[in-house]
């Protein structure tokens, strides 16, 4: 059976492709899944983030079933493909594996097995050169990504009294099969999304240095305008850039997967995560 599903590049994940709401963190584009049914108005707001931030705290007792949750926390609300509930099911408990095997003293993800699985998803589909990636990239994505998910990101990898900076700059290369699989969802999504991860692998780093640079002047020229208010995350509107629009038509061009070949392509990208069938 044929369907369409909006998410090639994402093919383990993007959890948005179009105009959407997207919490901006540092430059990172966080887009919130929908694939959860909405919660009851007397329950506090809570995103995939806070979920999967707390699913990871609970998973360090390294019991099965809180194991089991941290996996089904990252496939819910940062895989949203629609696959058959028991291709989905042997995906989860294939990660589930791993992760267990991992914490028994087992094989790690490196962002160097995130930045072939990326690569090689960039091949598959020729794509862009600009979605390809490097190490630069997904450890600076980590790095970003700690303040969300201090309790899935580094796992006490950065010193004790080290504030995030500190921790960026100590970060283990090694993480968890739960970790791998969620941050080549993340830097899926920021292909799709994000025109400051769509830059050409070699040029990235003078991009991103000097995008840093412009950040800082606006700040500092917006500073007497902020009335003393500390900056924060913000949920804005956004369209899609150039690029990203390049990236929708290629998606478009090749919406007619079945639901075989997608779970064998989500298969094949944990197969080049070094996770175990």
């Amino acid at each position: 059976m044929k369907k369409k599903f909006r998410l090639i590049f994402a093919l383990l994940l993007t959890s948005c492709v179009g105009i959407g709401l997207i919490l901006i963190s540092k430059t990172v584009y966080v887009a919130r899944p929908s694939s959860r049914a909405p919660q009851p108005q007397t329950q506090l707001f809570q995103t995939p983030y806070h979920r999967l931030n707390s699913a990871a705290r609970a998973a360090k007792d390294g019991s099965d079933s809180s194991i089991d949750a941290l996996a089904d926390a990252v496939i819910t609300d940062f895989i949203p493909l629609t696959l058959p509930s028991d291709s989905r099911d042997a995906i989860r408990a294939r990660l589930v594996r791993a992760e267990q095997s991992y914490r028994r003293g087992g094989r790690a993800v490196s962002e160097m097995d995130i930045v072939r699985t990326v690569n090689d998803l960039t091949d598959k589909f020729a794509a862009p050169e600009y979605t390809k990636t490097n190490s630069a990239q997904v450890r600076s994505l980590r790095g970003t990504m700690v303040g969300l998910l201090p309790h899935l990101i580094i796992q006490g990898q950065g010193t004790e009294k080290g504030g995030p900076m500190e921790q960026h700059l100590s970060m283990n290369p090694k993480m968890s099969p739960v970790e791998g699989v969620f941050l080549t969802a993340m830097l899926l999504q920021q292909k799709v999304l994000n025109e400051d991860f769509q830059v050409e692998r070699q040029d990235w780093q003078n991009y991103k240095h000097n995008k840093n640079v412009e950040r800082w002047q606006s700040l500092h020229e917006r500073k007497k305008e902020m009335d003393g208010r500390a900056s924060s995350a913000q949920l804005t509107l956004r369209a899609r850039n150039p690029k990203s629009e390049e990236i929708n038509g290629l998606i478009q061009r090749n919406s007619d997967m079945s639901d075989s070949d997608l779970a064998n392509l989500v298969n094949h990208s944990l197969d080049m995560l070094g996770i175990s069938r």
